[in-house]
């Protein structure tokens, strides 16, 4: 978790994403994340984005956050983003790592669920409204 102070641009959020999650080799991973983003913005509810990718470098769920109180231009039409959540799954993902994040995708669909993680400051506090989300269903 990084809250950032600064304007940041897309590709340095991403970048630092990335470095969050592959401290030693996170060029690969930047590179997964602007052609996932090359694809279509992964802004998924206003004020939230959640880059999202399969990578060799994982063998486990990782999840980075970025933070901002600046808005951050994530090329969507949803507007400008404040929560960057990113989600990277290993490449041979299990059942389990698929069903949990494809739960914590829906759940952050939810306007109760976004608001919450927006007003947030707490990064212990949004560590376990992440997890919660990825654990269940909510309606």
């Amino acid at each position: 978790y990084a809250k950032a102070h600064t304007e940041l641009t897309k590709f340095e959020c991403l970048k630092g994403l990335a470095q969050l999650i592959h401290p030693i080799h996170p060029d690969e991973l930047i590179l997964a994340f602007i052609k996932r983003e090359e694809r279509s913005s992964t802004c998924v509810t206003p004020g939230i984005a959640l880059p999202h990718v399969m990578f060799s470098g994982v063998d486990h769920i990782s999840i980075a956050v970025i933070a901002n109180e600046k808005s951050m231009d994530w090329a969507s039409k949803m507007g400008d983003v404040h929560l960057a959540i990113a989600l990277v799954m290993p490449e041979r993902s299990t059942r389990d790592q698929i069903i949990a994040a494809t739960t914590l995708t829906r759940n952050l669909l939810t306007d109760q669920m976004a608001e919450r993680l927006l007003l947030t400051q707490s990064s212990v506090d949004l560590q376990a409204l992440l997890m919660y989300a990825m654990s269940r269903l909510l309606a």
